[in-house]
């Protein structure tokens, strides 16, 4: 009877402990606000190399990838970004002749991990080439080591 016991207790410690292990691992995921960045095209002559991990961390690295494209009308100027408080966060597709868009889906932090999740949705050809891209800034205190993520 006292090793049934003792068994018993040594299981109900261990799912005790289990348990206890994804309660906080769940507490832990926040979601990250962002705003999506408008007015702004890649460069024919961007180095995409140094978009390795989609990080942009300064005003000097954001512009030697993208360019200004003011349009008219009310929400025509592109978005301003203050690098002492925020970075971006940025996917550029291969240049193409099809219709695509990159959405973005979600933007999770779980420990010091971002996870920056989009969708690659590719529409009609075009008789043009695009490079699609897509921007995101972020508050600098959501900083961390930085995953993309396309949805399949």
């Amino acid at each position: 009877m006292k090793k049934i016991l003792v068994v018993f207790a040594v299981i109900s410690i261990f799912l005790m402990v289990s348990c206890r292990n994804t309660i906080a691992t769940q507490e832990s995921t926040e979601n990250v606000p962002y705003e999506t960045v408008q007015g702004y095209f890649v460069k024919n002559d961007a180095d995409l190399s140094k978009l390795k991990n989609g990080k942009i961390a300064t005003e000097v690295e954001f512009s030697t990838i993208f360019g200004p494209a003011a349009v008219m009308g009310l929400n025509g100027m592109p978005t301003t970004v203050d690098f002492s408080k925020q970075y971006i966060i940025a996917v550029v597709g291969n240049k193409t002749d099809s219709a695509v868009t990159i959405v973005p889906v979600s933007l999770v932090k779980r420990g010091d991990r971002l996870t920056f999740t989009y969708e690659y949705k590719v529409g009609d050809k075009q008789s043009f080439t695009i490079q699609p891209s897509l921007a995101i800034v972020v508050d600098s205190k959501y900083a961390g080591d930085l995953e993309l993520k396309e949805v399949e």
